[in-house]
């Protein structure tokens, strides 16, 4: 299988363990993926799946409504859409993106690793993509990616939404091994 992941979000977030453990999981199984993102390039060690890296330059509260429109035109100008493509697509980006996907015939899930989280003006402009994201979803039926049993709950009472799984927000733990204490923490 193919694994298409389109996202707004960083590979050097400090949140960026669940995608980058979600990577090396979908590989470990034998899938491939295709990440699709504004990074520069990817951290991540293992090359044995293809980063394709839409670095955009827009002010506050517009990055990534720029880069979506930048991966549908980058999705227009692709070949991939055969039986066993499907395609992981972030709230912040499903509006540009999805119409392609569905016009190539690739199926999509929703991931939302969490709503709108700005308290100023911003986080207030993101809510309306928010939940138009997971109505779309909804009207599809298709399935959404959520990172608790609460956040599954949060979004089926505000979108109806019911075809949500829980994908646990990940720890590396090989960034946390015991060792002596170097300095005191305060």
């Amino acid at each position: 299988m193919h694994v298409l992941w389109l996202t707004a979000r960083s590979m050097t977030d400090l949140c960026s363990t669940t995608q980058r453990n979600l990577i090396v999981g979908l590989l470990n199984q034998g899938h491939q993926v295709t990440f699709v993102n504004g990074d520069v390039s990817s951290p991540m060690k293992q090359s044995s799946f293809t980063h394709v890296s839409l670095p955009v330059k827009a002010r506050r509260g517009f990055q990534a409504r720029t880069l979506a429109k930048a991966m549908r035109s980058w999705l227009m100008g692709q070949n991939i859409g055969d039986d066993s493509t499907v395609a992981v697509v972030e709230w912040r980006v499903v509006h540009q993106v999805v119409p392609v996907l569905e016009k190539m015939g690739i199926p999509w899930a929703l991931m939302d690793r969490s709503p709108p989280a700005d308290a100023g003006f911003f986080g207030r402009l993101q809510w309306r993509p928010w939940a138009s994201a997971w109505r779309k979803a909804k009207r599809t039926e298709s399935a959404g990616f959520v990172v608790s049993s609460a956040h599954q709950a949060f979004v089926a009472r505000k979108t109806g939404h019911q075809h949500s799984t829980i994908l646990n927000a990940g720890v590396d733990l090989e960034r946390f091994k015991p060792g002596e204490k170097q300095t005191t923490f305060t």
